[in-house]
């Protein structure tokens, strides 16, 4: 029955997912990630108008600049891995990305918000690339699909969580309150990636796929 293969190949992606702990950690840190990226998406445009006071159409412009931001960065990430390791590249990514949520958050004018909201989506498109790489590294071919759909799981429901918890968090303290602690959800998986650089994947983080 579609049910029961549906649930057994859920049973059978987190039982691959739990015999590694590397894998478990990046499912969790997809979570925690689209936690902190999914209310900063869905509050931008109305951040943006409550300085701008402008409509549809100037925000249309605004979402077409965010998507080459984030083709910018994805253009230029085969050139830095060139050059940089990638935990480096993700720690530096999810550092930038924070601090340009800062900016965006403290800012009191449409520029720097704006600057801020398309940097930051210029290191998402930069990272996630190197991140969903990094993961399909640890799979083998017949499992992949299996933990993917598992990790996508988790950052569904970080999305959801996110917009729960943080969507009560803006009405009752404001969209710049989100975004702060978004950031600092996002230093806190820079700081993750700092550890992971300096460390053997092979001896302190297991890869049992």
């Amino acid at each position: 029955e579609p049910g029961s293969q549906f649930l057994a190949t859920v049973r059978e992606g987190w039982a691959i997912v739990r015999s590694s702990r590397e894998l478990l950690m990046l499912c969790v840190l997809s979570g925690a990630l689209v936690f902190a990226a999914v209310p900063t998406h869905m509050l931008w445009q109305t951040r943006l108008e409550a300085f701008a006071g402008v409509g549809v159409f100037v925000m249309g412009w605004v979402w077409a600049l965010m998507n080459l931001a984030a083709l910018a960065g994805s253009y230029v990430m085969p050139i830095l891995l060139g050059r940089f390791q990638r935990e480096a590249l993700l720690f530096g990514a999810a550092l930038w990305r924070g601090g340009m949520l800062l900016l965006a958050a403290l800012a009191g004018a449409f520029t720097p918000v704006l600057f801020g909201i398309l940097l930051q989506e210029a290191a998402f498109g930069l990272s996630e690339p190197i991140f969903m790489a990094w993961i399909n590294d640890r799979i083998g071919p017949e499992r992949r699909a299996t933990v993917i759909s598992v990790r996508s799981m988790f950052a569904t429901l970080g999305g959801a969580l996110g917009l729960v918890t943080l969507g009560l968090v803006a009405r009752s303290r404001g969209i710049p309150t989100v975004w702060v602690i978004a950031a600092f959800i996002l230093f806190a998986t820079a700081a993750w990636f700092l550890i992971v650089r300096h460390r053997d994947d092979r001896g302190s983080l297991d890869t049992a796929v």
